[in-house]
């Protein structure tokens, strides 16, 4: 059927010219068939969203992951014996995989290079170390946040049931933490004279100025800065 309209300039909407071609029943008809088809697409949708699986969740950290990177001496005692803390300060250690070094000092260490096998199950945790060597010593360890401790046997000796190092039994103590320990220091000031000299055209204004500047720091670590123009 065609359908003309009075004036070419004229737009019918499309519930007008649907009208004007199959009457108010053809309107209600496909008015119905429209909310058929969106109440099916809205059940595809949802049985899609039902069918799609979950997302696997994250693989739980396990020790050796949360061990891996830098740690720094914080204490260690041999058979009862206290590193001295000058010691302690070059002492660090990396962990990278299942293989550990000592890039400084290494005394009171099992070795200054190895292995490492831990087994999280056992109460309390279990650490092996196992040197270049193939040198064994059986230890303990205690992880927790951005810090551990660790005790080891002399080789050849049974593994250790506490966390201690006294004279005659050999064993190492060690407390690691992840960051250094921050030392306190005093307030500081800076006095000095800059002279600009640049390349990009944004900045040529700055060419040839001096600065005079003072800078300061407490021992809180507040900041106070100030520069002067030198003409």
């Amino acid at each position: 059927m065609e359908v003309r309209l009075k004036d070419d300039s004229c737009r019918a909407s499309v519930s007008d010219a649907t009208r004007l071609a199959f009457g108010h029943a053809g309107v209600h008809a496909l008015g119905v068939m429209k909310a058929r088809l969106l109440m099916i697409a809205a059940l595809g949708l949802l049985l899609a969203a039902c069918n799609r699986q979950a997302p696997t969740p994250a693989t739980p950290k396990t020790d050796l992951d949360r061990l891996q990177g830098t740690w720094y001496l914080d204490s260690a005692m041999q058979d009862g014996k206290p590193l001295p803390e000058v010691k302690v300060k070059q002492t660090t250690i990396v962990f990278k995989g299942n293989t550990f070094r000592f890039p400084g000092s290494a005394e009171y260490a099992t070795s200054k290079a190895g292995t490492i096998k831990l087994d999280e199950t056992k109460t309390p945790k279990q650490m092996d170390a196992i040197s270049t060597d193939k040198e064994v010593m059986l230890g303990i360890y205690a992880l927790e946040g951005d810090s551990y401790k660790v005790c080891f046997a002399p080789a050849g000796k049974p593994r250790p049931t506490e966390f201690t190092s006294t004279p005659g039994n050999g064993q190492i103590f060690q407390v690691w933490e992840r960051q250094k320990k921050t030392i306190t220091a005093g307030s500081a000031t800076y006095r000095g004279a800059m002279y600009f000299q640049t390349i990009p055209p944004k900045w040529s204004r700055l060419n040839k100025v001096a600065v005079v500047f003072e800078y300061e720091v407490d021992t809180e670590g507040n900041t106070r800065s100030e520069f002067w123009e030198w003409k």
